[in-house]
């Protein structure tokens, strides 16, 4: 069944309904699109609309377990929402203590881009010497999905991170500033919007060049997790 996340870049203008709930797009800003939800987009601005999409598709169809189902797009209630539900998750740190569990993927869909950079502004640099954010379920703490975990990533200027290598993949967009990584044997420079990867068990290691910046990961860590074949090194 697949799963989505969306992460607004030039989004200003754009909707994402996702069941019934109406998520706008700002930057930075990320919307879950969850499985077996109906979900849709609109821009409603005189502009064109860019994010940066990340599905489960190739864990779903190596498990053989892809099906989709077409929804009605000319059906007008469709189209008549407001943001329902999330509501009820807009405030950090606080849940309704008799609200009932949902299903393994988060109740919240989207996860304002303003607060993610207030955060990151704010964090002690960790181990790594990063500033890193997992964007979580907030009724679990865990992922935001099964199969696809999201963090925030801060690089300071001229402090490269230590190498890390993962049993898991990622793929990180720059959301702003530029830099270098160094992955396994390939080093290469990097600016805002482009998009490179990390394949499982590459040693890999980033740094900011002109200025603090930042990047959005997605990974497979929390399908890792639950199958207990995660591990992490740090050098």
């Amino acid at each position: 069944m697949k799963a989505a996340i969306r992460f607004a870049t030039r989004a200003d203008g754009a909707t994402t309904i996702v069941n019934g709930r109406r998520c706008d797009m700002r930057e930075g800003d990320l919307i879950l699109t969850p499985p077996m939800c109906w979900h849709g987009h609109v821009n409603e601005s005189d502009h064109r609309i860019i994010w940066f999409d990340a599905a489960n598709i190739p864990l779903i169809r190596t498990l053989d377990a892809n099906f989709f189902e077409p929804g009605d797009s000319g059906s007008n209630a469709f189209w008549q929402v407001d943001e329902g539900e999330e509501r009820l998750w807009s405030e950090p740190g606080l849940a309704g203590a008799d609200l009932p569990r949902e299903a393994a993927h988060s109740p919240k869909y989207r996860y304002a881009g303003e607060a993610t950079r207030r955060l990151l502004s704010a964090l002690p640099a960790g181990p790594d010497h990063a500033r890193t954010i997992r964007y979580t379920n907030p009724q679990t703490g865990g992922a935001v999905m099964p199969a696809l975990d999201c963090y925030a990533m801060r690089l300071l200027r001229k402090t490269p991170t230590r190498l890390r290598r993962s049993t898991s993949n990622a793929i990180c967009l720059v959301a702003s500033g530029s830099g270098r990584s160094q992955i396994g044997e390939h080093s290469f420079e990097w600016s805002r919007h482009d998009v490179f990867s990390i394949p499982h068990w590459t040693w890999a290691s980033h740094e900011a060049l002109d200025g603090d910046a930042d990047l959005f990961i997605v990974s497979d860590k929390s399908a890792y997790e639950r199958l207990d074949l995660l591990r992490e090194e740090l050098q």
